[in-house]
């Protein structure tokens, strides 16, 4: 009995220890796990305008210009580290496009650029030394009491140095160019020793517009690279713009853009609003051959990509009937607000002839409006 009694506080003290022991080994081994989760990778927010007033550029003495203008955008792009370091990000990608391929890109700003942390040239040396050597050595020993030595040896030593100075190396800050047939422009802006990403980027695109242009838009990409270290570059920040244009001082043509915007805008919320009731809604127990009581995902009349066809394939007007209510009539309302913009840019889709098939965004010049 008083050995029972006795045997138990000692098990009792026994795994207090043990389990003492056990949580300092989880502490141990759960320090490095804890400061490794909190090396994560950037993450980047990127903004841009609703609407961009452009300016009429005087044409030069050219024939080919006869029935076109240039009017040159400025777009200011906004980004913002949110997460991680902003040295991790190491390039911004920004592209630029007529979405109805109705503007041509005359010229760009900023263009191609390099640069190099290094101020003024590189010294260097270069030196050479040559040598030779070729020597024989004979000892011989007799009974400790003579000795005898003979030493033959030839050398030759040659020294060359020079001294010069080399431009420093290179490195891109800038690339940038034509997309699209010259419909659109890209920007890459490269992370450097003396040049950081976060902020606000101006990006300037002069475009050839028919010659009564008055209104458009531009579809905007911002794309945001990064890497962690030991990891290889990934995608940290993506954002897609519909952008508005407008020729300054053009009340009407003010409006329009203005409507567009709105319109675009509110078909995105009212779609995010729902994205419940278009995503997940209930599906049928049983039978697969039976039609769907509820719209869903497996529904064919409406595409799980529904709003990018809507807001990004310009001879896209016809809106998904299945859709809910409310994100119908904003779907219908931004397809009204695209089609009232693209009449004031100077072009309008072609007739279909009778004796020829249709073709799809082929565009003809609008006389006047």
């Amino acid at each position: 009995m008083v050995a029972g009694k006795v045997s138990r506080p000692v098990v009792g003290l026994w795994s207090l220890v043990v389990g003492g022991l056990g949580l300092c080994e989880v502490f141990s081994f759960g320090t490095p796990a804890a400061q490794a989760q909190t090396v994560q990778p950037p993450r980047v927010q990127f903004d841009a305008p609703y609407s961009i007033a452009v300016r009429e550029l005087p044409l030069p003495p050219s024939p080919t210009l006869g029935h076109e203008k240039l009017v040159e955008s400025r777009l200011d792009i906004s980004s913002l580290v949110v997460a991680g370091n902003e040295r991790d990000v190491t390039q911004f990608v920004f592209q630029v496009q007529s979405m109805q391929r109705t503007m041509i890109v005359q010229d760009y700003l900023p263009r191609s650029a390099r640069d190099t942390s290094v101020a003024g040239n590189v010294s260097v040396n270069e030196g050479r030394e040559d040598s030779t050597n070729f020597g024989l050595d004979i000892t011989g020993n007799y009974q400790n009491l003579t000795g005898a030595a003979a030493h033959l040896g030839q050398g030759q030593k040659e020294n060359a140095s020079r001294k010069f100075e080399r431009l420093p190396a290179l490195e891109t800050v800038v690339a940038s160019g034509t997309v699209f047939r010259g419909t659109g422009a890209y920007f890459k802006l490269h992370t450097t020793d003396r040049q950081l990403l976060e902020g606000a980027t101006t990006v300037s695109v002069i475009w050839k517009v028919p010659a009564n242009w008055r209104a458009d838009y531009l579809h905007v990409r911002c794309l945001a690279e990064g890497r962690v270290r030991g990891q290889n570059a990934q995608r940290v920040g993506q954002r897609d713009f519909l952008v508005p244009l407008y020729v300054a001082g053009d009340v009407q043509a003010q409006q329009t853009a203005f409507e567009f915007a709105r319109a675009e805008a509110n078909l995105r919320i009212t779609a995010r609003q729902n994205i419940e009731e278009l995503t997940n809604r209930p599906q049928l127990p049983f039978g697969r051959g039976l039609a769907p009581l509820f719209v869903g995902d497996n529904d064919p009349q409406v595409p799980h990509d529904w709003l990018e066809r809507i807001l990004y394939l310009p001879s896209l007007s016809n809106v998904p009937g299945k859709l809910p209510a409310v994100v119908r009539t904003a779907a219908n309302d931004y397809v009204t607000a695209r089609q009232e913009l693209a009449a004031y840019s100077g072009w309008q889709q072609a007739t279909q002839q009778a004796a020829k098939p249709p073709v799809s965004n082929q565009v003809q010049p609008l006389a006047g409006r």
